[in-house]
């Protein structure tokens, strides 16, 4: 089964606590074949530069996702179990193999523009490449963030804090 994530990058990520719990599962999704890629925070800065104080990052909430082109979800959801037993968080499953491939060749025609692919290079540490003015880029760091925040969120990713609801 192919399967394709699409997810906020730390940048475009309002909330660097969650990105924290989602760091360490990066390069077992990869290892695993999925292909992923993070939202990109603001399209009107290079990839490579950490956008300035106070600008507009671009946050992706809602959950989506075709399962083996015959259904989808669209939802806001989180698939954890805050979300089950606390959150008011939805979704919905729809049945419909036209919607299913429609949602999944529209995202595919989106992802190069629109966000970071992250992989593994030879040395198994992860890049970040985007298709700028054409071309491809790679990144070497945790795209369009600075030390601080990536060191904040790595930080809050090692403490014992774990929902318990």
């Amino acid at each position: 089964m192919e399967v394709t994530v699409l997810t906020n990058g730390l940048a475009s990520s309002n909330h660097s606590s969650s990105h924290s719990g989602y760091m360490p599962v990066r390069k077992p999704l990869l290892k695993q074949g999925v292909e992923l890629y993070e939202r990109r925070a603001n399209l009107n800065e290079p990839a490579d530069n950490k956008l300035p104080k106070g600008a507009p990052a671009t946050t992706l909430h809602a959950k989506a996702f075709a399962v083996d082109g015959k259904s989808v979800f669209i939802g806001s959801f989180n698939w954890n179990q805050r979300s089950v037993n606390r959150d008011t968080e939805l979704g919905v499953i729809i049945h419909s193999p036209q919607l299913a491939n429609e949602m999944v060749e529209r995202v595919r025609r989106a992802l190069p523009g629109h966000s970071f692919r992250v992989s593994l290079n030879e040395s198994n540490d992860l890049r970040w490449t985007v298709l700028e003015n054409g071309r491809e880029v790679d990144v070497k760091k945790e795209s369009q963030t600075g030390f601080w925040e990536r060191f904040s969120a790595g930080f809050m990713g090692i403490l014992p804090i774990r929902s318990q609801f």
